[in-house]
């Protein structure tokens, strides 16, 4: 990719890419510490890339078999190339799916704005009051991720916002100030958090029960009208 690192891929997903079968492409760095990274290998500055020729030959060698590809990380909207690299991965044919913490307005407005993208995931991962305590980012981000979910929320571009629970991180009032925020669109998916501890802070961490999401699920639809809540396992 011109000037986008990418530190990894999954050659076939079925389940990444809504209605759509996908490569994943992994991009490098990130602006956030959350504890329940399970990519934190992407985040460090020592984290290895993938040649440009690495990844155009395997875009190109599965174009006619995969229908999208999906931009994840890392956050990919840090990388200065991601645009290039979005014109370049269309020119193939492929639809593209963006993963964004939502910590770069700018750059989602610019991609949208010209129509380059066909799916948006935003992780919204947290109330504003525990903004710094889940991420490990600033205060001064979640201006930014406010924005992110305005612009989301008012476009036409299909997108989903997603919520990963993890004990004890989020409680139920938690997530009940997190769906507040995104009540109305069309998709908010909340995910039960997989343990996979790879620093200290991530041993104190613990996955909710689905029977416990299931029940906050059911809470959530009669407390916040306009929600609609889809499940899923396994982060």
């Amino acid at each position: 990719m011109k000037t986008m690192a990418i530190g990894g891929l999954i050659k076939t997903t079925l389940i990444d890419f809504p209605g759509e079968v996908a490569t994943v492409l992994f991009a490098t760095g990130c602006n956030f510490n959350c504890p329940y990274c399970h990519n934190r290998p992407l985040i460090l500055p020592s984290a290895e890339t993938l040649t440009k020729g690495t990844v155009m030959a395997h875009l190109e060698k599965r174009a006619g078999l995969c229908d999208g590809v999906v931009i994840s990380g890392g956050e990919p909207t840090l990388q200065p190339g991601l645009e290039a690299a979005v014109v370049e991965i269309r020119k193939l044919g492929y639809k593209i799916k963006l993963d964004t913490n939502g910590t770069r307005p700018e750059v989602l407005k610019r991609l949208l704005d010209k129509g380059l993208l066909d799916y948006v995931a935003m992780d919204v991962k947290s109330s504003a009051d525990r903004h710094e305590r889940v991420t490990g980012g600033k205060t001064r981000d979640r201006a930014a991720v406010e924005q992110s979910v305005d612009l989301l929320m008012g476009s036409a571009v299909a997108h989903e916002f997603r919520t990963t629970v993890v004990f004890p991180l989020h409680d139920y009032e938690e997530v009940r100030q997190i769906g507040l925020r995104v009540a109305g669109a069309g998709r908010w998916v909340l995910q039960a958090y997989k343990p996979a501890p790879v620093i200290p802070e991530a041993e104190a961490l613990a996955s909710p029960p689905m029977g416990t999401l299931e029940a906050w699920k059911t809470q959530l639809e009669h407390d916040i009208p306009g929600v609609n809540i889809e499940l899923r396992t396994g982060y």
